[in-house]
C-alpha cells in the first residue's frame, strides 16, 4: 500500500476520537480477566462471539493444538467459522441473542444442580423457555453445551467482538456470572478472557479511547489511525465531519475525505510499547528505516499538541498502571 501523501497542520484540531473497540467492566469487578496461558491446561472452552481461527491467531493456535489431546470446544456464534467442524457443540443462535443464550445455560446448570457456586434464578423454566425462543436453539443442544461446561475440570470462556461490540454491560456481567458458576473463575484460576480488538486495544481502553463519540457541535475531528485498518463504519461515521484531520500510514477512503492528512511511519518503522491482550506491557523495536521526513505517531501527536499549547504527559507507564484494567497488567 502506498503511504499517505497529503500533509499539513492546522490550529483547528480540537477533538481526538476513536470508534469503540472493547468494553470495560473493571470498576465493579477489578481485574476479572485471565491470560492466554489458561488455554494450555483447559479441558473445555466456550468460544462466543469470536472467530479465533481467523482474527485471534494465538488463541486459535492454542485451541487447535489442544483439540487432538481431548479438549472440548463449544462454538457459539450466529456466523459459521473454520473451527465449527472440530467443535463438540455448535450453537448458531440468532443475532443479538447472546444474553439470552448465556442466561439459558446458567438456568440449565442451576436447574440440574451442576453449579460450583450457589446461584438463585427465579423461575428457571421460564428463563430456559425464553432463551430457546430468543436464540432459536434446540433444547437438547443448549443443555448439552451447558452440561459440558458444568462438568469441565478446567473450563475457559473466550469472548470476542461479537460480544463487546454490542456495548452491553449486562452481557459481560452475565459472562462473569457464568464463569463463576462453572468454576472458570475462582480463588485459584481465572478462565475468562476477552479477545480484544487490534493491537494495543487494552491500552486504548485504559486511556478512555474506546468510548463512542458523535459529531454534534465539534468543529473539527482528529483521527489518529496510524497503520490500523480503516473500516467502512468509521468512514461512514465521519462523512459529515466539518473539518477532518487524519493521521495515517496508508491511503484509504478516510484519507480521501480528509481536509488534512498527516503521514506517519508504519509499526515496523518506529519504536514504542504495546499492551498484549493478556496485560503484558512489551516493547516493540524499530525494524526498518522510515522514508525521509516521515515521523512516528508519538512525534506527530507531540508536535500537534505543542502547536496547540496542550501539555502532554510523558510518564505513560505510571498512568497506565494507575487505571483499573479488566486484566492484570504486568511488564516483561
Amino acid at each position: 500500500m502506498p503511504t499517505a501523501s497529503k500533509a499539513g497542520w492546522s490550529p483547528a484540531l480540537k477533538k481526538a476520537c476513536r470508534l469503540p473497540c472493547s468494553i470495560q467492566s473493571p470498576k465493579k469487578h477489578g481485574a476479572f480477566e485471565g491470560k492466554l496461558d489458561v488455554l494450555r491446561n483447559a479441558d473445555t472452552v466456550l468460544c462466543i462471539g469470536a472467530n479465533i481461527a481467523k482474527t485471534h491467531m494465538v488463541a486459535g493456535f492454542l485451541v487447535k493444538r489442544a483439540l487432538p489431546k481431548g479438549m472440548h470446544l463449544i462454538q457459539a456464534s450466529p456466523e459459521a467459522g473454520p473451527l465449527d467442524e472440530f467443535a463438540d457443540v455448535t450453537l448458531k443462535n440468532k443475532p443479538g441473542s447472546d444474553l439470552a443464550l448465556i442466561n439459558g445455560m446458567q438456568a440449565i446448570i442451576v436447574k440440574e444442580g451442576l453449579g460450583r457456586t450457589p446461584m438463585a434464578i427465579p423461575d428457571v423454566e421460564a428463563v430456559i423457555a425464553d432463551s430457546l425462543k430468543a436464540t432459536g436453539l434446540e433444547a437438547e443442544r443448549l443443555a448439552h453445551a451447558a452440561r459440558m461446561l458444568a462438568h469441565a475440570v478446567s473450563p475457559v470462556i473466550l469472548f470476542g467482538k461479537g460480544i463487546t461490540a454490542q456495548r452491553d454491560e449486562k452481557l459481560v456481567e452475565a459472562l462473569i456470572s457464568l464463569a463463576t458458576l462453572i468454576g472458570a473463575v475462582d480463588s485459584e484460576r481465572v478462565g475468562l478472557l476477552s479477545l480484544k480488538g487490534e493491537a494495543n486495544s487494552v491500552a486504548a481502553a485504559l486511556f478512555g479511547l474506546d468510548e463512542q463519540f458523535d459529531l454534534h457541535g465539534h468543529e473539527a475531528i482528529y483521527v489518529a489511525v496510524g497503520d490500523d485498518f480503516v473500516s467502512k463504519r468509521l468512514v461512514q461515521h465521519l462523512e459529515k465531519a466539518p473539518y477532518l484531520v487524519v493521521q495515517a500510514s496508508y491511503t484509504s477512503a478516510l484519507t480521501e475525505k480528509a481536509d488534512v492528512v498527516l503521514p506517519v511511519a508504519l509499526w515496523s518503522e518506529q519504536e514504542g510499547h504495546y499492551i498484549s491482550l493478556d496485560g503484558r506491557v512489551q516493547k516493540a523495536k524499530q525494524a526498518i528505516q522510515a522514508p525521509e521526513g516521515v515521523r512516528g505517531n508519538a512525534a506527530v501527536l507531540a508536535e500537534v499538541a505543542m502547536r496547540m499549547n496542550m501539555p502532554v504527559k510523558q510518564d505513560w507507564q505510571t498512568v497506565v498502571h494507575e487505571r483499573k484494567s479488566s486484566v492484570v497488567l504486568s511488564t516483561i
